[in-house]
């Protein structure tokens, strides 16, 4: 019974071990982008989206303020493959003087963040309408353009989150929100 015991209990922990996980694991880049803006960073995936690409840019330059990376968010409706070849990549990450630190695997992002030390000047630029939404206590700046991108920006401390948003008829100015609403969450507030 004993020997009978130990199999099942081997097996059930064979076959969860083996089992399929659907969160990926995100924890080199999330060291990486933690490192370069000295601020602890969650990769947030959105609703029915997969992180598609990591650039910092600024290789090797580590001066607080120049840091930037952007992320982007896409679709996979099969097996991630990287979406350029090893030249491509080289160029690109050369003549931006960026590293790609997880990806590319699309061209293409629905969602997309973009992290840096930018202050909050811009905000007062008369071209740019910015209404404000707090969510959890956070400040969250936005503004829906004409061309069906939803743009929003919040402060952690002195690190600045863009959200750029395309919104169709499958992804609402809600979805967006709802999206940073999980962003702050995974960031403390």
């Amino acid at each position: 019974m004993k020997v009978i015991s130990f199999v099942g209990i081997l097996l059930l922990s064979l076959l969860l071990a083996c089992s399929p996980n659907d969160e990926e694991d995100y924890t080199d880049a999330e060291e990486k982008l933690s490192e370069a803006f000295d601020f602890d960073i969650h990769i947030v995936d959105p609703e029915g989206h997969s992180l598609s690409y990591v650039k910092h840019y600024n290789k090797g330059n580590y001066v607080e303020n120049e840091q930037k990376a952007t992320l982007g968010y896409s679709v996979f409706e099969e097996e991630k493959e990287v979406s350029k070849t090893e030249e491509q990549i080289k160029s690109e990450e050369d003549s931006l003087n960026m590293e790609y630190i997880y990806g590319p695997y699309s061209e293409s992002a629905e969602y997309q963040i973009t992290i840096s030390f930018e202050d909050s000047e811009f905000l007062t630029d008369p071209n740019l309408e910015y209404e404000s939404e707090e969510i959890d206590e956070q400040t969250v700046h936005y503004m829906e353009k004409d061309s069906g991108e939803f743009s929003a920006v919040t402060f952690f401390d002195e690190v600045m989150f863009e959200f750029e948003i395309s919104l169709d008829n499958d992804l609402t100015q809600q979805d967006a929100f709802d999206y940073i609403g999980n962003v702050i969450t995974e960031h403390g507030n």
